[in-house]
């Protein structure tokens, strides 16, 4: 267990969208994905649907589709040092605005799923 007031590292600078990210998925589709009939799905925490549009478009390049979480982040646990979930209950009309914004951002353009746990 972690100590009262214990911290979790933030990786996000380091694991979330870096400079060459999108020269990465593209290097991994073409050498790898595209050899095989699969669908594939990248988990983008911290991803803006413009961003999302890039990584996970219709060209078939990178991703077929991506899982966003901002729909999580609209309850976030109020001690930090437990880790980022808790059961506090979201409002409807944020979670309605935040999943909206995602479809609308990519509707004909990219393939959008929401991760719900």
């Amino acid at each position: 267990p972690q100590a009262e007031g214990a911290n979790y590292g933030n990786v996000q600078s380091i694991v979330s969208c870096g400079p060459h990210f999108e020269e990465y998925i593209r290097e991994m589709n073409e050498n790898v994905l595209s050899h095989y009939d699969v669908m594939t799905v990248g988990e983008m925490d911290n991803t803006s649907p413009e961003q999302a549009r890039n990584y996970a478009n219709l060209d078939g390049k990178e991703l077929n589709m991506i899982f966003q979480f901002e729909h999580v982040n609209l309850s976030p646990n109020p001690n930090p040092a437990l880790g980022k979930w808790n059961d506090e209950p979201v409002k409807l009309v944020e979670l309605k605005q935040v999943l909206s914004h995602w479809e609308e951002a990519l509707d004909g353009q990219a393939w959008n799923s929401l991760y719900w746990n």
